[in-house]
């Protein structure tokens, strides 16, 4: 595949390792042909590369398949899934999906990259909604805008909530940046709450 047709959120290899494309961005200098400036993470390291390439350079883009599965546990340093289709048990390092889990709640459906029959990665909606299981209590008169407070999602994730969001409430969170979006609402919450 032509550099110039990759987009973020891609999967190449190269030098028999796949790597997800982070950003692309085409650079043009003057008279000088475009090129474009790729910023690489490998999946099996995690360290993030930056690399350049003509646009006409051709890239081994990596077929991956996807898998609906039902996040079940955690046990040691792995995450347990369930095959939604074949009701087989799948175990992934914690290592492979560190970032991601802290936005999968538990017993719910989730799709996972396999790429060569292993898997790589989970894919994320652009947002989650959790619940707030711990916050301290807005305080009184705490009208100024941008008033942040910490709290603890049901996940373990922790992020910093307006004043106004109280323990037991389910909020909106971004998956790629970890921000609170907004308070959910009662047609978004899980329906086994």
């Amino acid at each position: 595949m032509k550099v110039n047709e990759l987009k973020k959120g891609m999967y190449v290899e190269i030098d028999k390792e796949l790597w997800q494309i982070l950003q692309i961005l085409p650079v043009t200098r003057g008279n000088w042909r475009t090129y474009y400036q790729i910023s690489l993470k490998s999946l099996v390291k995690g360290t993030v590369i930056e690399r350049r390439h003509s646009g006409t350079d051709d890239l081994t883009y990596a077929f991956l398949e996807g898998r609906e599965v039902e996040y079940l546990y955690q046990e040691g340093d792995s995450y347990v899934f369930m095959d939604t289709e074949s009701y087989e048990q799948l175990t992934i390092p914690a290592a492979l999906v560190k970032d991601q889990i802290p936005y999968v709640r538990h017993n719910s459906k989730v799709k996972i990259q396999f790429y060569d029959g292993n898997p790589v990665s989970i894919d994320l909606p652009a947002a989650v909604i959790l619940k707030v299981v711990e916050t301290d209590p807005g305080a009184r008169g705490d009208t100024v805008k941008n008033v942040t407070k910490p709290a603890a999602l049901e996940t373990g994730l922790e992020i910093r909530v307006p004043s106004h969001v109280v323990t037991n409430d389910f909020v909106k969170v971004d998956t790629r940046t970890g921000a609170f979006l907004s308070r959910a609402a009662a047609s978004e919450i899980p329906a086994e709450e």
